[in-house]
């Protein structure tokens, strides 16, 4: 194995060429806390290990190893651009156009989470500092697809912090000369190593977006007070979009383990035109809970809910992250 490492303090950031995948892992030698970007794939998070009470947890359903992100059909970890979730029929107008996005989820007639989840994306910059350790990733989409004929640059800031998780930061800058549509999402899987029957989830919202058979929003809202405090998921099936409490500016979705004593919390900054959703979804193995930060509703290029029309050279910026307490 080839690496390049750079050393400062406590961390390290160890870059890995060799077998193509590109992957970047962050280290803090003190704390042993770990976490490594694939980005030859998407700049996918594939492992992220963090620490509570001495004792070290791998808190994402991730990859056994880097070149099995190639099989992946579940989403893990991925960046959801330039929309998450479901448009539906793949169809939607913008500027007095129509496109057809392709249908990467024909089993349900739509299109899903975008076209970037399994693109490659370049490292263009790594820093250390005396508490953190960092790495961007850059994809340059030229508006090659028909269904999407929009140009805009995408970079993905993963930043591993001294006791304090980690923070992910998505820009789209729109580099071509008219508006595009644009919502972001990311889709970890939170693990904690066992059945989810018995941990307990909080969500930091009260409704819910309604969705019809197709999973495309009908329109309308619906109250969900049912995970606002703690409540164990037992053999409950979750795959809903919840619209958070957005009067504190971050909020957290937390996923406990009351036997270990721990919380793992996926937390989302939620400004205008920054993660004001959440989607939370039970995977079908019950082995992990999705807790995906999103811009948007589902199929928002249609119904407007979340939409970000970005205007020519500027560009849209959000901040989520994991941590455990």
């Amino acid at each position: 194995m080839t690496t390049d490492a750079v050393q400062a303090t406590a961390f390290d950031i160890d870059v890995d060429a060799s077998n193509g995948l590109d992957v970047t892992r962050l280290t803090n030698h003190s704390s042993h806390e770990e976490a490594e970007v694939v980005g030859a794939h998407g700049a996918v998070l594939s492992r992220l290990v963090l620490t509570k009470g001495g004792e070290l947890y791998s808190i994402l359903e991730g990859f056994p190893s880097p070149s099995l992100v190639h099989a992946d059909r579940a989403f893990r970890s991925a960046w959801l651009l330039p929309f998450p979730n479901r448009i539906g029929g793949g169809k939607f107008s913008f500027g007095g156009h129509t496109y057809s996005l392709p249908l990467n989820y024909p089993h349900e007639g739509h299109a899903i989470h975008g076209f970037l989840y399994d693109q490659p994306f370049q490292r263009t910059g790594t820093a250390i500092a005396r508490d953190s350790a960092s790495v961007m990733l850059t994809h340059a989409y030229s508006g090659q697809h028909e269904g999407f004929p929009f140009s805009f640059d995408a970079r993905i800031c993963y930043k591993l912090n001294n006791g304090a998780g980690l923070t992910c930061t998505a820009e789209v800058i729109n580099t071509g000369d008219v508006p595009m549509p644009l919502g972001i999402g990311w889709h970890p899987y939170v693990t904690m190593g066992k059945p989810i029957g018995g941990l307990r989830l909080r969500v930091p919202g009260a409704r819910k977006v309604v969705v019809g058979p197709d999973m495309i929003p009908t329109g309308a809202v619906a109250p969900f007070s049912r995970f606002l405090v703690p409540e164990e998921l037992g053999e409950q099936m979750l795959d809903d979009t919840i619209e958070v409490d957005a009067s504190d500016g971050i909020v957290g979705t937390d996923l406990i383990d009351p036997e270990q004593g721990i919380t793992v919390q996926v937390w989302q900054e939620c400004h205008r035109d920054q993660f004001r959703f959440v989607h939370v979804y039970t995977s079908p193995d019950r082995r992990s809970v999705a807790i995906e930060p999103m811009t948007c509703w589902a199929d928002a290029f249609n119904n407007q809910h979340g939409l970000i029309a970005l205007r020519p050279g500027d560009s849209a910026k959000v901040r989520c992250g994991v941590r455990i307490f």
